[in-house]
């Protein structure tokens, strides 16, 4: 398995479109449609392009969306945004827009390497709000902000120049002819999206403004100061109710010792009231609050000083129990020790006083004690020095002789001693096998799993797993094994073991695993492109349930026709993971027609949601 995955080819790669655009590079592709690394053939320009499907191409509604989002993201003029610069038709009358290419890290891959300094993570939130200021100013509201959409690029020597991208793809009150109008655009866009961003109101279907972007604004400057989310669940639906319902933890309390100042707990806890009212009512106020942060010194609260201390204190009494009973044992031996050096000091002052006066006068600013220390010295390092070359003579002269001992088999005890014609010395001088060692239980091995996990510690969480699914492989079914290695698979470091241990040992759960990447992954990630080519192999069809099998179908079926033939077995021996794809093709009636005619789509997913019940 090749550590670094590619896309599958495309027939487009190398080709010039519209005229005037070579397509070098497929950057990604996601439900709507794929964007590509291209070259302006005249101005010799690097771009980017977003191609809409051309199946998707002929949906009036759509193509007006997607010429809004083109039209949005040309008006927004911000060093932050990325802008458009075209938008047309190709060759198959497939639409695309022209974007500006941003290449370099995606805030989400940032914050995957741990909490980020406070400093840091409000430069990075100041430049997302003036981005989004910007937009604002047009009535333009980004309503999908979260870190993917977030890329760092350097910058007249700043590494983290913000790029804010995807914009426009919301609520766009742009006329046809680029002015402002009367029609509000609400984004038509994929419902497997995560919700860890959504704002209360978006959540509910109420109408929303730039408050709501502020809103996942704070979601997103939580996560670079802690290093997690605000509110985290397996359930997308009890995720949305946190959002709705639950008071978000302080910093503080999901970062504990990081020593937040006040200032920004306060900005932190405005930016995720439930009530848009309640939060900064623009993105200039929240400029403002960050920059009066930055100018004074970062101060903390003394509850965030006492639980600093109070950790460190507790680390300081762990190390001091650890030590001290090997030091009480020690205790003897080191009064022996003074002892003898004591008598060394003695037996060197008795030497002196014997010396020729040439030499003596000369020794008669050095105390005895530190010529025994000297002596001591010399003698230490002339026996580690003789250690030293012993073992290298040894290891020299017998280079096989542990090669030779391991793989030679040890006769058991028994066998030893009925062994004919041995003499009992020789019984007794071969070593009895260890005994073996005490089985250390599948409980504990899955609450390492989950420790590790917690820890973001995903090589831990990998070596964990793989000792939990030898102790016993059904923990491959255990939820604690799902999320660690959903969120291993994810971290570049780990990915390609986590992909292992999905596509083989966990078998049916893996597979799962893998399509729910496929699904929730940031949309282009490399889990999450990884995990979408696997679901097209036979080895994910041997592994698969059939009925996660029957949610691969309508995740690749392509037309309304193919869509509908797979509703009845469906209907029949679908689960809940065939639920988001329902809800799917129920939102976007208008791009499959045929399942408009009857009721069959509806009866489907009732009778999906019983079997789940």
């Amino acid at each position: 398995m090749s550590p670094e995955y590619k896309l599958p080819p495309d027939p487009r790669i190398g080709t010039v479109v519209s005229g005037r655009y070579r397509i070098d590079a497929l950057i990604g592709e996601g439900g709507m449609g794929k964007v590509y690394a291209v070259e302006h053939v005249a101005m010799h320009k690097r771009l980017a392009l977003k191609v809409l499907h051309r199946e998707l191409s002929v949906v009036p509604e759509i193509v007006t969306r997607f010429e809004r989002e083109a039209m949005a993201a040309a008006n927004v003029d911000h060093a932050n945004i990325a802008t458009a610069t075209d938008f047309g038709k190709l060759e198959d009358d497939s639409v695309f827009i022209a974007l500006e290419l941003v290449e370099g890290r995606c805030l989400r891959d940032v914050i995957a390497a741990g909490p980020i300094p406070v400093r840091r993570a409000l430069g990075i939130a100041r430049q997302i709000a003036s981005a989004l200021g910007a937009a604002h100013a047009l009535s333009i509201v980004h309503r999908d902000l979260k870190p993917e959409n977030v890329m760092l690029v350097e910058r007249n020597g700043d590494p983290d120049f913000v790029k804010v991208l995807d914009f426009g793809v919301a609520k766009v009150p742009i006329g046809e002819g680029g002015a402002g109008g009367p029609g509000v655009l609400t984004r038509i866009g994929t419902v497997f999206g995560t919700p860890e961003y959504i704002p209360p109101e978006q959540a509910l279907g109420q109408p929303s403004d730039g408050r709501a972007d502020l809103y996942s604004l704070g979601v997103i400057l939580y996560e670079m100061l802690t290093g997690v989310r605000p509110f985290t669940s397996t359930s997308q639906v009890n995720l949305v109710g946190m959002h709705l319902g639950e008071p978000p933890p302080r910093l503080e309390d999901r970062a504990p010792g990081l020593g937040f100042p006040v200032e920004l707990e306060t900005l932190v806890a405005r930016l995720l009231k439930k009530s848009a009212a309640e939060r900064p009512q623009h993105a200039e106020d929240v400029i403002k609050e960050i920059d009066a942060i930055l100018k004074r010194p970062l101060r903390v609260s003394p509850r965030q000083v006492s639980g600093a201390l109070g950790w460190l204190s507790a680390r300081y009494a762990d190390l001091r129990s650890l030590v001290r009973p090997r030091l009480e044992k020690l205790e003897p031996a080191r009064t022996e020790a003074i002892a003898a050096f004591e008598r060394g000091a003695a037996a060197i002052e008795r030497l002196r006083a014997n010396l020729p006066p040439r030499i003596k006068q000369p020794l008669e600013r050095v105390s005895s004690a530190t010529l025994a220390k000297v002596v001591l010295g010399v003698a230490l390092t002339v026996f580690v020095l003789a250690l030293v070359g012993i073992a290298g003579t040894l290891r020299g002269s017998h280079p096989r002789v542990a090669g030779v001992r391991a793989e030679t088999p040890v006769p058991s005890a028994t066998e030893a001693a009925s062994t004919p014609g041995e003499p009992s010395a020789s019984a007794s001088a071969v070593p009895a096998p260890s005994p073996a060692p005490a089985p250390v239980g599948l409980e504990p091995l899955l609450d390492r799993v989950k420790a590790r996990s917690d820890a973001k510690d995903n090589p831990g969480v990998i070596d964990a797993v793989k000792a939990a699914l030898k102790e016993d492989p059904i923990a491959k079914n255990d939820a604690r094994l799902a999320t660690a290695l959903f969120q291993a698979a994810q971290d570049k470091n780990t990915q390609e073991a986590a992909f292992e241990l999905l596509e083989g040992p966990m078998r049916d759960k893996g597979a799962s695993i893998v399509h729910d990447l496929a699904v929730f992954a940031p949309k282009w990630s490399a889990a999450q492109r990884r995990a979408e080519t696997w679901l097209g192999t036979e080895a994910f069809d041997a592994a698969a349930s059939p009925s996660l099998k029957l949610a691969v179908s309508m995740r690749r079926a392509r037309s309304c026709k193919q869509v509908r033939a797979l509703l009845p077995e469906v209907k029949a021996n679908g689960d809940k993971q065939s639920l988001p794809y329902l809800k799917f093709f129920k939102d976007h009636l208008g791009s499959y027609p045929c399942l408009r005619k009857d009721d069959l789509l509806a009866e489907t997913t009732q009778a999906v949601n019983a079997r789940g019940k």
